[in-house]
């Protein structure tokens, strides 16, 4: 009870309105009430990305493959508002809530897989200083908190081909080479930062990456050597917490190299069957073929270099 009246008094003292409308906001909402959100003049255009009007603007002054937006812009109207509030009024927190509603509606539409990288639209450093925030940063952050994934989610192809295959194996064998190039020349401080809000830092990220491959090699040759092993799944979170994870960033650098040479060997050496050959996951319930593991790990390893790259466009390394 004593917590509801310092809540309700602190809410009497510090009002928390909508942004747009001005009504008092409810617990379950941030910055704009439901009714506000309802009225959004939200485009249509990731329905038709390669086909409408500022997708035809933009055409003519770059080679573009899709070109979509959030909102309608119309002078005097509810976009114009928010606009005003995220750009003059102090409010980052609006655009990060923007980017998630957006991101939303991109992963119901079938986007959540669609891109690279996210690159909010630079802001002049003197405008910067100024307003203490770049909103298409902010907006970018919101898109990219529910894009989570930066290369999307792993999704096993329906039929998985030869093709896929040699892919990844090249992959698994370049990978150490691609994130030594990474993070060669970051300072201490960089690879004790998280990658994003809440997660791993870059140094914690470079020793799972040893310790999830290390697994995934030994689970290899447990499914190569005998017949539908049952592997040991790992409290990852918890290992990342272990003593080994203060050791220098070059232990694991060199650990991945080891692990992804005699990892590339072996799915070198590999025949077509030798793919079909499967683990039991006790977490799943299921039997994994390799040539569905080879993918995933092909996944992995493109995901958690992802972040680091992300990380740096972020923090402008």
């Amino acid at each position: 009870m004593r917590l509801f009246f310092v809540k309700d008094f602190v809410d009497l003292v510090f009002p928390r309105n909508c942004l747009m409308c001005g009504g008092t906001l409810y617990d379950s909402e941030k910055n704009l009430c439901i009714v506000c959100k309802g009225s959004l003049p939200i485009t249509s255009y990731h329905l038709r990305p390669d086909d409408n009007d500022l997708c035809d603007k933009v055409k003519g002054l770059s080679a573009v493959g899709m070109v979509m937006a959030f909102l309608k812009f119309t002078k005097g109207g509810n976009s114009q508002k928010l606009l005003h509030q995220l750009k003059y009024r102090n409010k980052p927190q609006l655009g990060q809530e923007l980017g998630l509603m957006y991101g939303k509606i991109l992963n119901e539409n079938g986007f959540d897989r669609s891109w690279d990288l996210i690159v909010p639209v630079p802001l002049h450093q003197l405008k910067q200083s100024r307003r203490g925030y770049n909103q298409s940063e902010k907006f970018g952050h919101g898109l990219s908190e529910l894009l989570k994934y930066p290369i999307g989610k792993f999704q096993k192809p329906e039929l998985i081909l030869d093709q896929n295959l040699e892919e990844a194996i090249t992959y698994l064998g370049m990978f150490p080479q691609y994130l030594e190039e990474t993070v060669k020349s970051f300072s201490e401080e960089q690879l004790s930062t998280p990658y994003r809000p809440g997660g791993w830092t870059v140094m914690q990220l470079i020793h799972h990456l040893s310790d999830s491959h290390m697994n995934a090699l030994i689970r290899f040759k447990l499914a190569l050597t005998e017949v539908n092993p049952t592997i040991k799944p790992y409290d990852e979170a918890a290992w990342a917490q272990l003593e080994d994870y203060s050791l220098p960033m070059s232990e694991s650098l060199t650990l991945i190299r080891g692990i992804h040479l005699k990892w590339a060997i072996v799915l070198k050496s590999m025949q077509s069957q030798d793919f079909e050959k499967t683990y039991f996951h006790p977490e799943s319930q299921s039997s994994v073929p390799l040539s569905e593991v080879t993918l995933m790990y092909q996944w992995h390893s493109q995901h958690h270099l992802a972040h680091i790259q992300h990380l740096m466009i972020r923090e402008k390394w």
